[in-house]
């Protein structure tokens, strides 16, 4: 049981999952509006932080939390299961690095010891994590850029045209 503060709640858990599910419509190419936004990140803060109150271990918490941000990507989009599931993946995978790369950050570059973001549930805790969501921000971006780049080789192979000559 992860025992967060209402403060990290508000400060940490809110924000991130605003940008867990930005980055998933992104990777789904879903426009979705301001409100309904909202309204998916104060239904996924609030399961995310009680899930993470549940007297289990700390990496069931992420797998429960994967799937229900599952169930918003697939209640939002009209995409395939399988699509949501791959965009589900780049998230993680995007969160996972941006944690990866902050804490490298912290303890190499600046040498602050990493007990400052591991198991600091207070709002300094979060305050001190909220760079790591710019990170997650920035990786986001990049992915998709770099799977746009590929789908659009990929789609030059599959034609067999490359700059408009055929092979």
């Amino acid at each position: 049981m992860l025992h967060t503060s209402l403060g990290y709640i508000l400060v940490r858990s809110f924000p991130e999952c605003a940008i867990l599910l930005l980055a998933g419509c992104n990777f789904l190419n879903l426009q979705i509006s301001a409100k309904t936004l909202f309204k998916k990140t104060l239904f996924l803060g609030l399961i995310i932080s009680l899930v993470r109150m549940l007297p289990i271990s700390f990496g069931i918490h992420t797998i429960i939390g994967m799937a229900f941000i599952l169930l918003v990507l697939v209640n939002l989009s009209n995409n395939s299961f399988v699509n949501c599931i791959m965009a589900l993946c780049k998230v993680f995978l995007c969160l996972i690095l941006s944690e990866f790369f902050y804490i490298k950050l912290i303890t190499v570059i600046f040498s602050l010891p990493k007990e400052i973001l591991i198991d600091n549930y207070s709002i300094m805790g979060a305050i001190y994590s909220l760079p790591s969501l710019v990170i997650f921000a920035i990786l986001a971006f990049v992915m998709e850029f770099v799977t746009q780049k590929l789908r659009v080789e990929s789609g030059v192979r599959q034609s067999g045209e490359f700059n408009g000559k055929s092979f």
